[in-house]
C-alpha cells in the first residue's frame, strides 16, 4: 500500500504545485501527456485513499497512524490542486 501512494500522489502533487507556480495552465497541448498522468495519478490515490479507509473500517483498529494521516492529507490536497488549476484556467484569460 505504501509503495502505491509513492508512484502516485508527489508526482501530482509537485506537478499541479508546478503549473500554478509557473503559470502553464493555458499550455495544455504540449503538457497533454502530463497533465493526463497526473490526472491519473490522483484517480488512484483517491481509490489508494478509499481502500485505505475502508480497510481501517474492516479491522476496527483505534485509529489511523500517523503517517498514514498524513498520506491521506496529501490525497485531498492533490484534488483540491486539480480544482484550483481548474479555476485558474478558466478564470485567466490567455
Amino acid at each position: 500500500m505504501s509503495t502505491w501512494w509513492w508512484l502516485s500522489v508527489p508526482y501530482t502533487v509537485i506537478f499541479l504545485l508546478l503549473v500554478l507556480l509557473f503559470g502553464l495552465e493555458h499550455y495544455g497541448h504540449p503538457l497533454a501527456l502530463f497533465f493526463l498522468i497526473s490526472f491519473l495519478t490522483t484517480l488512484s490515490s483517491i481509490l489508494w485513499m478509499l481502500v485505505t479507509v475502508r480497510r481501517q473500517i474492516l479491522t476496527r483498529s483505534k485509529g489511523l497512524a500517523r503517517d498514514q494521516k498524513v498520506k491521506i492529507g496529501f490525497v485531498v490536497l492533490s484534488f483540491v490542486l486539480w480544482i484550483v488549476v481548474f479555476a485558474v484556467a478558466a478564470v485567466t484569460p490567455y
